[in-house]
């Protein structure tokens, strides 16, 4: 969930910020100019999606710093994110490719603003993933209307259930893996995955009402 940190840097995991994940950074904020088409000014809608992204990316990190973290088996490995409330927001609003750069821009300046431990690149690739895979189901979710899914929340919670149950799994097997954590899985496992599941009910309601809010008035 977001970029994880750890007291101890192992040797051979001390990374920097990769120059691929800056340039993704340079080229989202430049994005502005590939839709100018002659014209100084963009078109209203695509200037919107990139002022509401950049407003979710800047308040996913302000939120970022006051997420406290939990520490299991010695280490400092569940965080209670307040950030994730929002960062999500540009996949269901906006598509994969908005989710997935803005998700790795939150994991990154997140990490800028307030190291804690070795910067580790595959849990951005995660929350990059994470981006990809809400947008995606969404796209596929909100067409539907029977049933359940006349209600935004149970759309909401239907792609955020499997796909954030998903990556914590797989950020804490790789959490395990790369610091050579010699306690068994379930042990490591449980409370985040507790954590977590709680943590997409709130979620689920949150990003329901925002989307709710943006479409009634980006429909005015």
């Amino acid at each position: 969930m977001g970029v994880e940190f750890l007291n101890e840097k192992p040797a051979g995991l001390r990374y920097n910020i990769p120059s691929a994940v800056l340039k993704i950074i340079v080229c989202f904020l430049l994005q502005p100019l590939l839709y100018m088409k002659g014209d100084f000014f963009m078109k209203k809608n695509q200037v919107q999606v990139i002022a509401i992204t950049g407003l979710m990316i800047a308040i996913s990190v302000v939120l970022s710093y006051f997420n406290p973290m939990i520490p299991l088996a010695g280490i400092p490995g569940m965080r209670i994110s307040f950030s994730s409330y929002v960062s999500v927001i540009p996949s269901f609003l906006f598509g994969p490719l908005y989710g997935a750069i803005s998700m790795g821009i939150i994991d990154v300046l997140a990490y800028l603003i307030r190291p804690e431990g070795a910067y580790m690149p595959l849990l951005t690739i995660t929350a990059m993933s994470k981006g990809i895979l809400l947008g995606a189901m969404y796209m596929w979710v909100k067409k539907k209307d029977a049933g359940i899914f006349k209600y935004s929340y149970f759309k909401a919670f239907l792609c955020l259930m499997p796909v954030n149950i998903l990556i914590t799994t797989i950020n804490t097997k790789l959490i395990m893996m790369l610091y050579s954590i010699d306690k068994a899985f379930i042990v490591f496992y449980t409370p985040r995955i507790i954590e977590e599941i709680i943590n997409i009910f709130i979620q689920s309601y949150i990003v329901s009402y925002l989307i709710k809010l943006y479409n009634k008035h980006s429909n005015k």
